[in-house]
């Protein structure tokens, strides 16, 4: 579980995780899923986004309020 935890929580060159990723694209069920699976949606990218600033800045309320 510790090292899928890792690789769903790793970062790629533009600080971002795979749930940002989701997040602003705005793919509800691959949130849902990360998120299911373990993913952190605490981690920060280098300017201090998350992946509810992420939903917000798509206007994805629904999903921001899942990630909130």
């Amino acid at each position: 579980l510790f090292s899928r935890k890792i690789l769903l929580d790793s970062i790629n060159n533009n600080g971002e995780t795979a749930l940002m990723i989701a997040a602003k694209h705005g793919k509800m069920k691959l949130v849902k899923n990360l998120l299911e699976l373990g993913a952190s949606h605490k981690i920060l990218t280098p300017e201090g986004k998350s992946a509810f600033t992420f939903a917000t800045a798509s206007g994805n309320n629904e999903l921001a309020k899942l990630l909130r």
